[in-house]
């Protein structure tokens, strides 16, 4: 089986050697390489083709955004994990809509960066302990205008296919990744996706993964 590669960008040549010796003492992955500079994030990406690219955000003049497009927009099937302070977690929820397959914190512990990276590796929407907290506080609609907790609707209140469309939601697919295993419209997968928001009193997309979570729908069917 081959090793899982993974790139870092990063400023940080701290963390990048922390990084560097956690991944060399395992033996499902190995350091593609690394870069300092948002600059050359891209092209390293395009001439290594890693599996997976650390990007931190606190890279000098960053715009994850355009670095995922880059990515999306070309043949390269390299997986973006974010690295964030909590500071940028207000951006997390835009940037994972954006492409990203999720977002861990500089602090996360060798044995969750590892399962953490082997899931990114496998597909999957991956984010440590401290974004999902954020994302569950602040991202869920949980808390309302007066700052008392909410409980969103029972999953009663859900169609079949807007179950459906959730459960691909919370697997990562996009809207027209959705549309395409449905055989429906991608304006009829946003349709849906607005009705599930507007039911569950939800902002967004991170909300509903939430929401899907405490409820405990089967989202491996």
């Amino acid at each position: 089986m081959s090793r899982i590669r993974v790139l870092i960008a990063d400023s940080s040549d701290i963390f990048q050697e922390g990084i560097r010796s956690i991944l060399t003492a395992s033996d499902h992955f190995e350091m593609a390489g690394r870069v300092e500079v948002v600059d050359k994030v891209y092209p390293r990406i395009v001439r290594l083709r890693p599996d997976i690219c650390l990007l931190s955000l606190s890279l000098k003049r960053i715009d994850p955004a355009a670095i995922l497009k880059q990515i999306h927009e070309s043949s390269t099937t390299t997986r973006v994990l974010l690295v964030s302070e909590p500071s940028d977690f207000p951006v997390v929820d835009r940037l994972v809509q954006a492409g990203a397959a999720g977002c861990i914190t500089r602090s996360v512990k060798k044995k969750s960066l590892l399962r953490l990276l082997k899931q990114t590796a496998e597909g999957e929407r991956v984010f440590s302990n401290e974004v999902s907290r954020y994302i569950s506080r602040h991202y869920s609609g949980e808390i309302d205008t007066s700052g008392k907790a909410r409980r969103p609707p029972p999953a009663k209140t859900i169609t079949r296919r807007e179950r459906e469309i959730l459960q691909l939601i919370v697997k990562g697919y996009t809207s027209q990744e959705i549309a395409s295993t449905l055989f429906i419209s991608p304006r009829t997968v946003e349709t849906h996706r607005s009705n599930l928001l507007h039911k569950l009193g939800i902002k967004n997309t991170a909300g509903l993964v939430r929401y899907a979570m405490q409820e405990e729908l089967n989202t491996n069917s």
